[in-house]
Order: structure tokens, then sequence, then C-alpha cells
């Protein structure tokens, strides 16, 4: 144990504090890149949250479901129906027939 003391002893002053300002210096290094980290993962979840938006308009609540619409067999027999020439009274004739 004496001779670790010894050792300690002979070691140069200037030595000592450049390894003890090294250590330091080390340190707060150390907790500066811990406190970044926090805050850029505070950063990170806040941008999640501003980018999450919520769809505008008025929404029934989560509980209650919508009937299910009735889809027609055809879904051009409407438009078909719609676009036809009358069949009942007089034609008329377009240019081009």
């Amino acid at each position: 144990m004496n001779e670790l003391l010894d050792m300690l002893r002979d070691v140069p002053p200037t030595l000592a504090a450049a390894w003890g300002s090294w250590l330091a210096v080390g340190l707060t290094l150390l907790l500066w890149h811990l406190r970044a980290r926090v805050w850029e993962e505070d950063q990170a979840r806040l941008a999640v949250i501003a980018r999450t938006r919520l769809k505008s308009g008025v929404r029934p609540p989560s509980g209650i479901r919508r009937p299910p619409t009735a889809v027609p067999a055809d879904a051009f027999g409407e438009l078909e129906a719609m676009l036809e020439p009358p069949t009942t009274g007089a034609l008329s004739r377009r240019p081009g027939d």
C-alpha cells in the first residue's frame, strides 16, 4: 500500500491537474449529451403529435355503427335510364340520326 502512495506522490502536479481537467470536461460532455438526447426524444415525440391531424367533420360516436347502405344490382342502370331518350310521345330528331 505504501508503494502505491509513493507512486502517486511521484506523479507531477501538472500531469495530475491535466488528468483532473480532462476527467471534468469528459463528465461535463457526458451530462450534456444525456440532456440533449432527452430533449431530442421530447422534440421527436412532440413532432409526431403535431403531425397527427384529426379528420374534420362530424362523426358519430365510436360505439354506434352505421347501417350498411344498399348497393343497387345495376349501378349504371339509373344513369342509362336518365340518358336514354323517352320512348313515349313524339320522338325528336337529332342531327346525325
